[in-house]
């Protein structure tokens, strides 16, 4: 009777071992995929957009942007990388369209953006490099769009904005020319201003030192 007894103790023993094993694996394995997702957000993401909220980013020029931290897999040519945001704008005649623009992340933390229609990416495949993911003073890289822009990293400013004022600023210069025909070339230089933990809070650009356009941060919602 005792035998018996232990027998089945032996077994029950061990199926809440195998119980505890599994639920064990399992959360190992989730938290392992958290960690492997999280590889791909460097300092530069910090800069570029909130994570993982959602929210709407107000701007002046009548036009708003939402972003959408969805955290998807993407493969393009080859290339994998995480879909780190989603936005568009509601004003469709505005200088920034941004209707369906998509950011991706690289296993590097290199920031990208490509256009997405709900169902397929439609350009910039290979996507253009927007951020590094090691940022440093200097660096400088050509985009592959259709301007063959050159965009530079100048380093960190304070600016203030209808949202206020903020610190360390990340400023990245762009610059592309412009065929202007009978006038000859023309330089298009800007400036873009990311605050961490909020993203672009002013954008700037001059045409021969004539301000073209000055977008800046009014408010952002999270939801």
């Amino acid at each position: 009777m005792n035998i018996k007894s232990n027998v089945n103790f032996s077994k029950t023993k061990w199926k809440k071992i195998l119980l505890l094993s599994v639920i064990l694996l399992g959360t190992l394995f989730l938290v392992g995929m958290m960690l492997y997702r999280t590889m791909y957000f460097h300092i530069s993401a910090d800069y570029f957009f909130k994570l993982p909220e959602r929210h709407t980013t107000y701007y002046n020029g009548a036009y708003y942007t939402t972003w959408a931290s969805t955290l998807d897999e993407v493969s393009l040519q080859g290339r994998h990388y995480v879909e780190a945001g989603y936005m568009h704008t509601s004003d469709y005649s505005s200088i920034l369209s941004l209707l369906g623009r998509s950011h991706l992340v690289d296993k590097s933390g290199n920031i990208y953006e490509t256009y997405y229609d709900g169902s397929r990416y439609m350009q910039f495949d290979p996507p253009v490099l927007v951020l590094p993911g090691s940022i440093k003073a200097g660096t400088s890289w050509e985009t592959n769009d259709m301007f063959g822009t050159i965009c530079t990293i100048i380093g960190f400013e304070s600016v203030t904005v209808a949202a206020g004022t903020f610190e360390d600023c990340l400023v990245i210069e762009t610059k592309f020319t412009l065929d202007g025909g009978a006038i000859g070339d023309v330089d298009i230089v800007g400036r873009d201003y990311y605050a961490k933990g909020v993203g672009l809070v002013q954008k700037t650009g001059f045409v021969g030192g004539t301000e073209l356009m000055s977008i800046e941060l009014i408010k952002v919602v999270t939801f």
